[in-house]
């Protein structure tokens, strides 16, 4: 909102002289309705019980969330992205893609199960519950910037960048995801053609389990064991890569895929991570 006006991008020297309210920076934030969202979702869910303590729940979601908060001053319909939400809540302008599988199964072991029903195996593999969760999700649609002002007019236009060839390396991988050379700065005093987040990072699939055991100690005391272990496999969870084409590290992902952007790192996001406990129910 503190744009310098067309007819002055691409001077160059100092643009506060020529900016609207030149004793502010940009303007982000404005107390007046500016930008909308809508949300178009489709969910469906599968819910299955089991004999002998089996049950299963699915569900798939196909969510897509367009959203507009502003862009150029003189030219609104040319914003810089639109808006990106994380994963928990869609992306923007194109379907997000989740589905998740779990499951509870109660051990056929122990008294009034089918196996092992009394004596101390009763009492030793009696009890046991087995769970967990499969998720896998699409990535998210992510934007390209130059990484400088090629205006030189506070504009958000100003950072845009110019699409020159593949944008896809060959070989694609996290430390090689985007190829440089296929962006370009554009000539000062131009709008880069390039814009709105038409690139994803990549797709994500997870598996957590757990296992625990029920004791009765006395009437009205139980005590359960529990054992979890997130991302079973040890599976890379990547997020998006540097959108930054000044940046030295352009193109590589070394941030989680927590929705959060490039340079988050989220042990628990990327990592396998086990817990043990005891709880005491009264």
């Amino acid at each position: 909102m503190n744009e310098v006006a067309p007819q002055d991008w691409g001077l160059t020297g100092s643009n506060f002289a020529r900016r609207p309210f030149p004793q502010f920076n940009n303007v982000t934030d404005v107390k007046y309705p500016e930008g909308n969202t809508n949300y178009y979702g489709a969910y469906v869910r599968f819910n299955k019980r089991f004999s002998h303590g089996l049950s299963l729940i699915a569900n798939y979601n196909m969510g897509k969330t367009i959203g507009f908060v502003g862009g150029s001053l003189y030219y609104p319909g040319l914003s810089r992205s639109q808006v990106v939400y994380n994963q928990a809540n869609g992306a923007t302008g194109v379907p997000i893609h989740q589905a998740t599988v779990s499951w509870a199964y109660e051990l056929p072991f122990g008294r009034g199960r089918q196996f092992f029903n009394s004596g101390l195996a009763s009492n030793l593999l009696g009890g046991w519950d087995l769970g967990g969760i499969f998720t896998v999700h699409s990535g998210v649609p992510f934007d390209i910037t130059s990484g400088s002002d090629s205006l030189n007019g506070n504009s958000p236009l100003g950072n845009r960048v110019d699409l020159i060839g593949n944008p896809i390396p060959s070989g694609q991988n996290p430390s090689h995801y985007l190829n440089a050379s296929a962006f370009a700065v554009p000539t000062f005093g131009t709008i880069g053609t390039y814009c709105c987040a038409r690139l994803y990072s990549p797709n994500n699939a997870m598996v957590n389990v757990s296992l625990g055991k029920g004791f009765v100690l006395h009437e009205g005391y139980n005590l359960k064991l529990l054992a979890e272990i997130f991302n079973l496999f040890n599976t890379p969870q990547w997020g998006t890569p540097d959108t930054n084409l000044a940046d030295p590290g352009f193109g590589t992902i070394t941030g989680s895929g927590s929705g959060q952007g490039a340079g988050v790192s989220n042990g628990q996001d990327g990592a396998r991570v086990m817990q043990m406990g005891i709880r005491l129910d009264f």
